[in-house]
């Protein structure tokens, strides 16, 4: 009877360790995506190392049949670039995939199972692009990866350049939403930076309908655009923002400015 009781005691001992490991807080976030190269960029928020080894990438494109899932170190698709699979606290460490698109929209999860359905074993996601049914956008919201159900990335407006997380606006943790993400040029391997080139100038015009999403990477933007009802947009200028004379927003539409100062 005594080994039977210790035997158990082990039993839900391990048990206990197992699900802890599952449910650890996220600390492995996406931090750039490079639809050209088709690479992604991850980079550990946390305190130790860890290994992603036997983690998983999901991708849904909104392209019927075209839905992979691979194992990272077991799929040959998925290759590594730079950094370790045993990620430090502080590293990058990036990823090729074969099966990430070069354009249009997509939703990428890191998982660490392959149990693609659960909250729990969601360590990170991004939506980029609108697409017509994304699957997992609802189980990213309620595993707290993700902030909003509405929310998207909007498609790059240059294709060479990154989607990334805004080093100016992004307060770290991994619940992030679309005014954390923005366009710049790639910086895969390495911090982000917002390009601000000694405020060389660069002017951006936004005439017509103004994308649903967020527009920036310039010193000067200059619209006379039209925000559309129940879309958000917003512009991030390194020094003006000029609205001219035909610029609207319509009733239920947001829209936000932020300047940031030059370096």
């Amino acid at each position: 009877m005594p080994k039977n009781i210790f035997t158990s005691l082990i039993i839900i001992l391990f048990f206990n360790i197992a699900l802890s490991a599952q449910t650890a807080p996220r600390v492995i976030i996406i931090n750039e995506i490079d639809q050209t190269a088709k690479q992604v960029e991850l980079f550990n928020t946390g305190n130790t190392t860890i290994d992603i080894s036997g983690w998983w990438l999901c991708n849904r494109p909104n392209t019927l049949g075209s839905t992979r899932y691979d194992q990272i170190n077991v799929d040959p698709s998925i290759s590594l670039i730079s950094g370790s699979l045993m990620i430090a606290p502080g590293a990058y460490t990036v990823l090729s995939w074969d099966h990430l698109v070069n354009t249009g929209g997509e939703e990428l999860g890191l998982y660490l199972t392959n149990a693609f359905s659960s909250a729990d074993q969601l360590e990170d996601y991004v939506i980029f692009t609108q697409i017509d049914t994304p699957n997992r956008l609802s189980t990213a919201v309620s595993a707290g990866v993700w902030a909003s159900t509405s929310d998207f990335v909007p498609a790059l407006v240059t294709s060479t350049n990154s989607i990334a997380l805004n080093p100016v606006t992004y307060s770290g943790g991994t619940d992030t939403d679309l005014s954390d993400w923005i366009e710049m040029p790639n910086t895969i391997g390495g911090p982000n930076v917002v390009n601000q080139p000694g405020c060389d100038f660069v002017q951006l015009d936004v005439n017509g309908t103004v994308p649903n999403g967020i527009t920036n990477d310039a010193e000067i933007i200059v619209s006379d655009g039209l925000v559309l009802a129940s879309d958000m947009v917003s512009f991030f200028a390194q020094s003006e923002i000029q609205l001219n004379s035909g610029f609207d927003v319509q009733l239920g539409a947001v829209f936000e400015a932020d300047i940031q100062t030059c370096p």
